[in-house]
């Protein structure tokens, strides 16, 4: 069982650094780390995605916040501007939950960007910029849950990426939070 896991999430793995396109990701991190704000959208296995996306780069110094629950998620596309940014999760691509508040942010001028595993689906049409990834699914791992390591993979790039765009911001507030787990180890 091991095996067959590890050897799905390999193979998937590969698969999304070889299909994925540098020149959709370059756009992607520059519009992000010129963003005043970033909202991350996702719901289920997606929005687990959507916090750890907030938390990586919330910790490099940009304001980002993810919605996972879609009145929230609408509500803050509408106060969005041209100046910010959007980051849509959704395996299938057509989470309706995602796709209402990608689409009012779009209308409002942010800049957006989905991650899905379709590149012809409705989120995937109705971003600036689509990112994506591919599944690894095995007997109990399927949809969101079978692509969540070629996701991450895509978000660790967007996130690296932007760290080095935003370099004096990011590595300052890396200095400033570095302490901040030592302090919690016994």
């Amino acid at each position: 069982m091991v095996a067959a896991v590890a050897r799905a999430d390999l193979a998937a793995l590969r698969a999304t650094s070889e299909q994925l396109d540098l020149a959709a990701l370059e756009r992607a991190a520059r519009a992000l780390a010129q963003a005043r704000r970033i909202d991350v959208y996702g719901v289920g296995a997606s929005g687990v995605l959507a916090l750890e996306t907030q938390a990586r780069l919330f910790g490099i110094g940009c304001e980002a916040r993810a919605w996972t629950e879609v009145h929230a998620a609408e509500t803050s596309a509408a106060l969005l501007t041209p100046a910010d940014a959007v980051v849509a999760l959704s395996h299938s691509g057509a989470t309706r939950e995602v796709l209402g508040p990608l689409r009012l942010a779009a209308e409002r001028g942010a800049a957006t960007v989905a991650v899905t595993g379709d590149p012809r689906s409705p989120v995937a049409r109705a971003a600036g910029v689509h990112l994506t990834s591919t599944a690894a699914p095995t007997g109990f791992r399927h949809g969101g849950f079978g692509t969540r390591h070629s996701v991450l993979l895509i978000l660790d790039c967007l996130y690296a990426r932007v760290a080095q765009l935003t370099y004096s911001r990011a590595t300052a507030a890396l200095a400033l939070t570095a302490h901040i787990a030592d302090g919690h180890r016994r």
